[in-house]
């Protein structure tokens, strides 16, 4: 995570910015790479993972 030092031009910089993301946490501007995008393959593996978490949250009737 890099800290951003801001000029007298620049104030204030939030937001995303191309795969940068600009932050300001108790008072300090920071910049850190933007989290990718997550892929579902939806494999029989998966498939099987969800199908026994959702087995799992079922409630007892």
């Amino acid at each position: 995570m890099a800290r951003v030092l801001l000029s007298g031009l620049i104030q204030s910089i939030k937001g995303r910015v191309g795969d940068k993301v600009f932050f300001v946490l108790n008072g300090r501007h920071y910049v850190r790479q933007a989290p990718t995008k997550m892929r579902n393959p939806n494999t029989p593996r998966q498939r099987k993972v969800l199908s026994l978490f959702w087995k799992e949250l079922e409630l007892p009737h």
